[in-house]
């Protein structure tokens, strides 16, 4: 007598057979598409990843809202990403394969090379609070008053390094750059007056409208931060990022939310490599590479780099990559000069972190050598700064990992290997200019 089958549990079903339709309506939509409809559906997919946000006059948001249904779609279908689209903006809702990335900081729409600092973080966090609370415009001065005021009323800022006192212009700046970030969002518009002016001095008033369709929009969360009660930070994160929910275990369940994974961290991160993957990731990843690959660059135009450590996705174009590594200035000189120090001990068979104040010596030396760099690195101790600018970038593109114990290093990832320098000739370049090539 055969054992009866199990069935699965209902949620499961229903999972499986929404999957289903909507993989089915994803097949009907991409039969037999003409050329010109199936490069304006990736021209429309690469804004939404370079830019989640399409507000105001964008021309992006005229493609997305012709090719909306495919895009919802694939979106949805392979990275559990949703999709928004009104009158006043398109909203792509990316929520990444991992929470414990920090390598890629929010940076001051003004200046690219400027991560926002912590005290700059809290005060984006806080004026979103703030603004939730106001009406359609308001002036910087009621926004530095709502956060002296914050700053009275809880000690904790202070406690914790991070005072809220805008009498210093360091501090000022600070909030000028998340107000920047706010208004690069559309969340604000300015109507008058100048942050820089505010930096100088705080009599300095600026007005503000508020975009609150847009402001509603921002945060990517299943569960309101409100309602995440635990105390450390990476389990409130993991409950925004989850929700609160209770997970299917229905083996349909399993496999979306590995799918999802990957193709988060195909489109998202720079590398996605192998011993990141757990088990049943690595061995899904490997049944199901060609589909996923052929998938992915058909919708985006993105050309797979396939090694024996991972893959990357490539942007032959580069208007799709946000963060890169520079080709001129001293900054970008340095970079590839230590990038492709580090490339080399790799070759070598040398995988071993590299000391951060050996980085620093080398720079040091590189800077004796190029007398044409910028002046004031040869001030005393700028190649601490510098070697920490390298180190930001290059973690940030998957090509190294910051080690800190015993002592701070930085270990080179197998990616970097595909990077080096060559010296192109007198008569077609400027001498001592560098040029990136795999």
């Amino acid at each position: 007598m055969r054992p009866s089958r199990i069935p699965p549990p209902v949620a499961g079903r229903r999972l499986a057979r929404s999957t289903r339709r909507r993989r089915e309506r994803l097949t009907e939509l991409e039969r037999d598409v003409d050329p010109a409809v199936r490069d304006e559906r990736r021209q429309a997919l690469r804004a939404l990843l370079a830019r989640p946000l399409l507000a105001g006059n964008d021309p992006a948001r005229v493609l997305v809202r012709r090719q909306q249904e495919w895009l919802g779609l694939w979106f949805s279908h392979h990275a559990g990403w949703e999709l928004s689209i009104d009158a006043e903006a398109c909203r792509l809702v990316k929520r990444p394969a991992h929470t414990r990335d920090g390598t890629r900081p929010c940076y001051d729409p003004s200046s690219k090379n400027t991560p926002l600092g912590r005290r700059a973080y809290v005060f984006l966090c806080l004026v979103l609070g703030i603004l939730l609370r106001e009406g359609r415009q308001l002036t910087l001065k009621n926004i530095a008053e709502r956060l002296g005021g914050i700053g009275r009323a809880d000690s904790v800022f202070t406690d914790h390094g991070v005072p809220l006192d805008l009498d210093r212009r360091e501090v000022r700046r600070d909030l000028v750059r998340a107000l920047r970030v706010l208004l690069d969002w559309r969340v604000l518009s300015r109507v008058d007056g100048s942050e820089d002016a505010y930096i100088v001095t705080e009599a300095t008033d600026v007005l503000y409208n508020v975009n609150r369709a847009i402001l509603s929009r921002l945060l990517a969360a299943r569960q309101p931060p409100s309602l995440a009660g635990a105390e450390d930070i990476e389990t409130r994160l993991e409950m925004m990022w989850r929700g609160s929910a209770a997970a299917d275990q229905s083996e349909d369940w399993r496999i979306r939310e590995i799918r999802f994974g990957i193709f988060r961290r195909l489109l998202d991160d720079p590398v996605l490599y192998y011993r990141h993957l757990d088990d049943d990731e690595r061995a899904y990843l490997e049944r199901q590479r060609t589909f996923i690959l052929r998938e992915i660059e058909q919708a985006t135009g993105l050309v797979a780099e396939v090694r024996a450590e991972g893959i990357a996705m490539v942007d032959l174009t580069g208007d799709l990559t946000d963060y890169g590594l520079p080709r001129a200035g001293t900054g970008g000189h340095l970079t590839l000069l230590l990038a492709t120090s580090l490339a080399e001990r790799l070759r070598s068979g040398d995988p071993a972190p590299v000391p951060e104040s050996e980085l620093q010596a080398e720079t040091r030396r590189h800077i004796e050598e190029h007398p044409g760099w910028r002046k004031d690195v040869r001030n005393p101790g700028s190649e601490v700064v510098l070697v920490r600018e390298v180190i930001v970038r290059l973690c940030a593109l998957g090509l190294a990992r910051r080690v800190d114990a015993p002592d701070p290093a930085l270990e080179p990832l197998p990616a970097i290997a595909r990077f080096g320098l060559r010296e192109p000739a007198p008569s077609s370049a400027a001498a001592g200019e560098l040029e990136l090539f795999g």
